[in-house]
């Protein structure tokens, strides 16, 4: 029986192999000088952030709790079972306030049907990416929403108990809008969408 035969490269490409070896050599050595440099710079930010970023949302945590309580002792915070019962004297309308693009922190009920005031009754067949959702007059509208709506002192609307997501999931009817402030005195509005 014959052994295979051992097929070489073509002489061509041994200047390539060889010069090639050494090239490799220097980029793997740069790659695994880089990642023992930059690896510990990375693991102690990442360790000296890790309590900021825990106090911090330890601070968020006890400011919602605090509103809670103010907004319990005023009777503007109900529970999602008490909603049918004050959706049957009007549907309102859900504010999902949001101060970052990741996620809506809290959600709002209002009696009020904001989808029917303007400018947001002749926004409803505006697709949600559309420029038009950037208006200055939904900005004021937006703003106007903050004031009157969910301001902790005066506002109408009552801060819902639990997570927007499970919220919006058990009253898909009620229509639902994102109160945006991601940068200072900036306000914008835009509809809950799945």
């Amino acid at each position: 029986m014959a052994s295979p035969k051992l097929e070489l490269p073509p002489w061509w490409a041994w200047p390539l192999i060889v010069l090639m070896f050494p090239v490799a050599v220097v980029v793997m050595m740069a790659l695994l000088i880089a990642i023992m440099v930059i690896g510990p710079i990375i693991m102690f930010y990442s360790l000296l952030n890790f309590p900021a970023h825990r106090r911090a949302r330890q601070r968020l945590r006890e400011e919602d709790e605090s509103l809670r309580l103010s907004l319990v002792a005023q009777g503007r915070c109900i529970s999602p079972d008490k909603l049918p019962e004050l959706q049957q004297i009007s549907r309102g309308t859900f504010l999902v306030e949001s101060p970052s693009p990741k996620e809506g922190r809290r959600i709002w009920w209002t009696a009020e049907d904001l989808s029917q005031q303007p400018p947001l009754d002749s926004m409803r067949e505006v697709p949600v990416n559309s420029a038009a959702w950037n208006s200055s007059e939904l900005e004021q509208f937006a703003r106007q929403c903050q004031e009157t709506q969910l301001d902790p002192a005066e506002g109408k609307g009552y801060l819902v108990e639990g997570k927007p997501q499970e919220v919006l999931r058990r009253f898909p009817e009620t229509p639902a809008y994102l109160l945006a402030n991601w940068f200072p005195e900036e306000y914008q509005i835009y509809p809950m969408v799945d």
